[in-house]
């Protein structure tokens, strides 16, 4: 929880930020409390496309997604029925994978020319910086393999 009085907002904008949030609905919850009443949520966020993966299609999202220092994606129909949970009306969703796979590709090729540096590419990165460039070299083969999308979520406190 934060520490703003509840209604304090007309807005909360989350920008690829609900995604590190260990509980979605601890964050949709208070979203929801500091909303003032006509107020809106807007997110952009990754999204799991199905509940539960096969071993290899786990190992892949965990090696990207924990490069970035997040545990777990939330499935788009949980956290919809989640906004629904908290109160939240209107729910819109629009799906926009495609206006980030370009930018995916771009990122996985580059961990592709890193990776094939070797040493003088990879020499002093800290254990984060070797997590980025994992994450963003398992990205791309996830996404193509449609494991995640990319979606805008818009709800209304009433």
């Amino acid at each position: 929880a934060t520490n703003f009085e509840g209604g304090s907002f007309d807005v909360v904008w989350a920008v690829e930020s609900v995604c590190h949030a260990e509980d979605k609905q601890d964050f949709i919850n208070e979203a929801f409390r500091i909303l003032k009443p006509g107020g809106r949520l807007i997110l952009a966020d990754f999204f799991a496309t199905k509940e539960q993966f096969n071993e290899e299609e786990q190992k892949l999202m965990h090696d990207w997604v924990s490069g970035w220092s997040v545990k777990a994606l939330a499935f788009t129909p949980q956290f919809h029925q989640g906004l629904e949970r908290a109160g939240f009306e209107g729910i819109d969703y629009q799906n926009a994978t495609e206006n980030v796979r370009r930018s995916a590709k771009e990122l996985y090729q580059y961990s592709v020319l890193v990776k094939a540096g070797g040493k003088m590419l990879t020499e002093g990165r800290s254990d984060r910086q070797e997590g980025n460039v994992r994450a963003v070299h398992c990205q791309y083969p996830a996404l193509e393999r449609g494991l995640w999308s990319y979606g805008i979520f818009l709800a209304h406190k009433p």
